[in-house]
């Protein structure tokens, strides 16, 4: 309201613009929530619907299978079942389903039953093999005396084929398969593995398998990490697959309690992993697959079993094919991010500075002459200590660690380097230089959308961004709103 020209009070409409207005509720006449979300409001029971829901693929259970003897109950927990052999081996995650194709037709598994002479053992792998459609299975540790053996096998499988090897004592491996559904031709024959090769009669599909039982010493296990670079050697790019039971963990994170020196067998497989190239696929079920039968301080679990597969090129595009060329596959990541990031790059510039009336805060003298002030050695230290020593390495190949370790060698280089960037506002070409790679966001991918780009910079690189970064802190929630700001600390925004 003002006053008129002749004394009297006059509206005066004036508009008022809200960059954002907080929800209202109706109901309780509070801010931060809707109508519909008022918590003070009684909610309903929606009657319940009639829909189809498809049936979900057959999992393993985590409980105890049980058989029909009463008071028999027989743990599962060291099967490492090979639930569509061939989806996993190329990538793909066994819980989504997706259209058959010419790689989901071998399944196989391995198990250490820890004896076979028991007909409750018998009934649980003849209940798994059914369950599961498997085509081709290891048992390990059977104990099952040498004159025993075949009487077992035709109990137990007996329109199978079965391979074991009668010059190794305690018949420590045993393959069986379906003779109606693969052919297997066996390869080698080694103390701790067998190596053979599978096919599919109906596809033709051929795939190498290999089923381990590692030795419980460390020195004797290490015949097997040569044995499986050897094979590596000749397989070329034939599809690879490695299970059963390796005596030894792949990292701390699979040990659960009190447990003796296992570093030196842990380094040991960690190196035939990467000489090899393996992958490690993702296993339903209980993590830990070994446990020494002990209570309280003395329980010790371990993930002995696993599988792990060869390297191999295939990626699914949006239309549902499967690549398997390396070529396509290439391909296929490069269009998807293309058109993720634009096509062309914009050439045109524009000039910024019709915003500055709206700014809402221009930084004082003070504040610019905290952003420009000289770099010292000591903010290069501070930079350096506080990358990551286990960050991977950028185009150089150099770790923050190198540099922490050598810091009082290069000390005055670093230092004097980085300080040219600064007074120069150059840099060379081969310290801004930057490898883009992709890693999985989920444990199995199979689309390029299940992989998120990083940058992996140099560590000078680092260094001088860190320290800019450091700076910036200072006035960035000055010029930024909080309400336009979209960073959350320890949040993913890919």
């Amino acid at each position: 309201m003002f006053l008129g020209e002749d004394g009297g009070a006059q509206p005066y409409r004036v508009d008022i613009e809200y960059e954002w207005v907080p929800s209202k509720c109706l109901t309780c006449r509070s801010l931060g929530h809707s109508t519909a979300g008022c918590p003070t409001t009684k909610k309903t029971a929606k009657p319940p619907v009639a829909v189809y829901v498809q049936k979900p693929p057959t999992r393993p259970s985590k409980e105890p299978v049980t058989v029909d003897e009463p008071g028999v109950v027989i743990q599962t927990r060291r099967l490492t079942l090979m639930l569509n052999f061939m989806r996993l081996l190329h990538g793909l995650h066994p819980r989504r389903t997706r259209p058959p194709s010419r790689f989901s037709m071998i399944q196989a598994a391995s198990w250490n039953v820890r004896g076979l002479n028991r007909q409750d053992q018998q009934m649980v792998v003849r209940g798994l093999i059914v369950e599961f459609n498997i085509h081709f299975i290891g048992l390990l540790e059977t104990r099952v005396a040498s004159t025993d053996t075949s009487r077992v096998q035709s109990r137990l499988l007996h329109n199978w084929k079965w391979f074991v090897d009668p010059t190794r004592l305690g018949n420590r491996i045993w393959l069986a398969w379906d003779d109606s559904e693969v052919d297997v031709n066996i390869l080698l024959v080694h103390n701790q593995c067998i190596h053979c090769r599978v096919i599919a009669k109906r596809t033709h599909v051929s795939s190498l398998i290999t089923v381990v039982y590692g030795l419980n010493e460390v020195v004797p296990r290490r015949e097997l990490w040569e044995q499986l670079v050897c094979i590596v050697e000749d397989i070329g790019d034939e599809p690879w697959l490695v299970l059963g039971d390796f005596n030894t963990v792949l990292d701390l994170s699979e040990v659960h309690g009190t447990s003796g020196d296992i570093s030196i067998a842990m380094v040991d497989f960690q190196a035939c992993f990467r000489d090899i190239g393996l992958l490690h696929v993702p296993m339903l079920g209980e993590t830990y697959t070994w446990h020494n039968c002990s209570d309280g301080p003395r329980s010790l679990w371990k993930k002995l079993d696993r599988m792990a597969s060869q390297k191999v090129f295939q990626i699914t595009n949006d239309q549902g094919i499967c690549l398997t060329e390396e070529q396509e596959v290439v391909n296929e990541f490069i269009s998807f991010f293309e058109n993720l990031l634009g096509g062309q790059r914009r050439r045109q510039f524009l000039n910024l500075n019709f915003l500055r009336p709206w700014a809402r805060h221009i930084i004082t003298v003070e504040e610019e002459a905290d952003l420009t002030r000289p770099v010292l050695r000591n903010d290069v230290k501070t930079a350096v200590f506080d990358i990551a020593e286990d960050k991977a390495p950028g185009p150089d190949g150099y770790l923050a660690a190198f540099y922490k370790a050598a810091k009082l060698a290069i000390d005055d280089e670093l230092t004097n380097a980085v300080q040219e960037f600064f007074n120069t506002g150059k840099l060379l070409k081969q310290i801004n230089a930057t490898l883009l790679t992709l890693i999985p966001k989920v444990a199995a991918p199979s689309t390029v959308g299940d992989y998120r780009p990083i940058s992996c910079c140099n560590v000078l690189y680092k260094i001088i961004t860190k320290i800019i970064v450091q700076r910036m802190q200072q006035v960035m929630q000055k010029i930024v709103s909080p309400s336009q700001n979209a960073f959350v600390l320890g949040r993913r925004m890919w």
